[in-house]
């Protein structure tokens, strides 16, 4: 059974098909990237699949899971975490504070008596030992998360002092701490210089391979996608043009047109 299956997914706005019949499946433990020109619907494929939008027609299910049943902030409990293309960090906290955010759907409840629902909030107030003890469980998560990218050691720095290579890393980190089986990147390499997109490419490598997690990328560098992926999908003004192994959609004429247009006679 495939981690995610879409089955002729539309995605009409108006008049504007922005996703036209496309079908994709994902299985366990796979990098898949997701390609095409600007405008072909990629990024409107991520907000279809995180339910920021209600598609038109088609099926979703992950992890056997019919997706059109759960609301957007549901997702990361079923094991789905997304990055964006434009950074969404809280620049004015430090990397730590970031990632502890970002782990308050994965910290249950202190187990202490409940006296009008307020035995959580007494705990946190009076800062009892089983607030503690939470505290540093989720700490420790994010420094070993931090620890995986290679970053470790700028926990205790403000967001907005970073370059902007490392801030796409603490991003990543913050998708990761959710703990997710499958994890979908919009443009990771944006922004980054060849040096860090290499870099990056053993990472992403890194968490499919130490941390187990499923990937789909959608990205414009070509170099990255060709050398992380063990299979491709093609979006061009939101229809699904190709698929397939790497050598093979770089080869194929469709895809070919579709980013460099056809010669006039």
């Amino acid at each position: 059974m495939a981690l995610l299956e879409v089955k002729e997914l539309v995605m009409q706005f108006g008049g504007l098909r922005a996703l036209d019949n496309v079908s994709i499946k994902i299985e366990e433990g796979s990098i898949v990237s997701l390609i095409g020109p600007n405008g072909a619907g990629k990024s409107t494929f991520f907000n279809v699949v995180t339910r920021i939008y209600e598609p038109t027609e088609g099926e979703l299910r992950f992890n056997g899971h019919d997706l059109l049943k759960y609301e957007p902030h549901e997702i990361v409990k079923l094991g789905m975490a997304r990055s964006f293309q434009n950074l969404e960090l809280f620049d004015n906290m430090t990397v730590l504070n970031n990632l502890l955010v970002a782990q308050h759907t994965k910290i249950k409840p202190v187990n202490l008596p409940v006296i009008g629902g307020f035995a959580s909030f007494f705990s946190d107030i009076l800062y009892l030992p089983s607030t503690k003890k939470v505290e540093k469980e989720a700490t420790q998560e994010a420094l070993k998360v931090l620890e995986i990218l290679g970053i470790r050691g700028i926990e205790n720095l403000f967001v907005s002092i970073l370059p902007y290579g490392t801030r796409k890393l603490v991003e990543l980190a913050r998708a990761l701490i959710t703990k997710p089986k499958f994890l979908m990147l919009d443009e990771p390499a944006a922004g980054l210089n060849n040096k860090e997109t290499k870099e990056l490419s053993l990472v992403l490598r890194k968490i499919r391979d130490e941390m187990g997690i499923t990937l789909l990328v959608v990205e414009h560098d070509m170099s990255l996608v060709m050398d992380i992926s063990e299979y491709i999908y093609v979006l061009s003004f939101g229809k699904q043009i190709a698929e397939g192994k790497p050598a093979e959609v770089q080869n194929n004429p469709a895809v070919i047109e579709a980013y460099l247009g056809t010669e006039e006679e």
